[in-house]
């Protein structure tokens, strides 16, 4: 099943960039890509609007599409990137997909806004809290707290010290998180954005 989604999401990613190097989607003048062309893109793609987003979002960040004046246009890396077999298509935009960032950081706007789709309310949550976590870790931690695992994580408190932590027991209280800790032998309260890595407990 794995298998047919990754080669579902290959063809749809080939197709939304396809569509965009044929018709450069226009930016709207306060930034990003309008509903508009969103829904043009995702019928000609023939794929659900957040597939594009993804993809849009993804390929953005692997330089396979840059800003060109009002417009987003196909860069050299696309051809190239189109060029090549499915699968290392896939593992190109897998490799720029888990760095992803699901909130803003500094700098300037980025054409897409996130374009990352959360699949749990709680995603959302850690997301909009733990802004040094990339994508693939905040969708660890949110797991972790649903399903009540046991989880890794590299602390920094406010002095600087850095940690790892295996947690247990987590209850998510924006913008903290309450957890046993093993290394202290006690309960602990984490402040979100102190948290710079997962990695299963």
């Amino acid at each position: 099943m794995a298998a047919a989604a990754a080669t579902a999401f290959t063809a749809h990613a080939a197709s939304v960039l396809a569509t965009c190097s044929a018709a450069p989607p226009v930016l709207l003048k306060s930034g990003g890509v309008g509903a508009r062309e969103l829904s043009r893109i995702s019928k000609a793609a023939q794929c659900d609007d957040i597939v594009v987003r993804l993809v849009l979002e993804t390929a953005y960040d692997a330089g396979l599409l840059a800003q060109d004046g009002d417009r987003v246009a196909a860069t050299d890396g696309y051809d190239t990137w189109a060029e090549r077999e499915p699968a290392e298509q896939l593992t190109a935009l897998l490799h720029t997909w888990r760095t992803l960032p699901l909130t803003p950081g500094p700098g300037p706007r980025r054409p897409f806004g996130t374009g990352v789709p959360y699949g749990t309310d709680t995603e959302e949550i850690v997301a909009a809290y733990a802004k040094n976590l990339a994508c693939s870790d905040v969708r660890q931690l949110a797991h972790a707290v649903d399903v009540g695992t046991a989880i890794t994580v590299e602390y920094v408190a406010a002095s600087g010290n850095r940690t790892v932590r295996i947690l247990s027991e987590l209850v998510l209280d924006p913008p903290y998180l309450y957890a046993w800790c093993r290394l202290r032998d006690d309960q602990r309260v984490f402040t979100l954005s102190r948290i710079h890595g997962i990695m299963p407990g």
